[in-house]
């Protein structure tokens, strides 16, 4: 599914939705006919409702042929039972997440730390830097008010290309003696 599509602001195939919900599409497709499963107006499905339909509608529990009746009595079929609830709430979770990745309202955390630390790297090496591009342009100035100015126009440069500007413009860097 193409991620830049007016679909992927609305919902997921069938196929989709049933590998979000650890169900065959085939099942899927079954809960939909029976209406265990709503669809979109455009046939798709949203699998963050999917999930809590699934959760609500399903008793995958229940015996064969029980219509109706209280949730299971005894100690292995309500553990049995509460576990199939904590897994279908873990699925719904899993859909959630996975529907606002797709949107692209979540980013990867690996991702993010590793873009943090590139940048924070990126700051690093030119902060060190400055003392060194400065020194023997500061050393043979004799006003103490150009030695500042000198010194504020470079820090101000890498500010300036650390926020995404060009910084270290030729105008710039003559102004310092560059």
């Amino acid at each position: 599914m193409p991620t830049g599509s007016a679909r992927a602001l609305i919902g997921v195939t069938q196929a989709e939705c049933a590998k979000v919900l650890g169900l065959d599409p085939s099942a899927v497709s079954q809960y939909v006919k029976s209406g265990k499963l709503s669809l979109l107006p455009d046939g798709s499905m949203d699998p963050e409702t999917a999930a809590r339909e699934y959760a609500e509608r399903t008793n995958p529990v229940k015996p064969k042929g029980r219509k109706t009746g209280p949730k299971p009595a005894g100690e292995a079929e309500g553990t049995m039972y509460r576990s199939q609830e904590r897994l279908a709430a873990a699925k719904a979770e899993q859909a959630e997440l996975e529907l606002a990745q797709l949107r692209g309202d979540m980013l990867r955390a690996d991702e993010v730390k590793a873009a943090a630390f590139v940048a924070a790297r990126t700051a690093r090496d030119q902060l060190l830097s400055i003392p060194q591009r400065l020194a023997p342009v500061v050393a043979s100035m004799t006003d103490p008010r150009d030695c500042q100015r000198a010194i504020e126009a470079e820090v101000r440069r890498v500010c300036l290309a650390l926020s995404g500007g060009t910084g270290g413009s030729e105008p710039e860097q003559a102004e310092i003696g560059l």
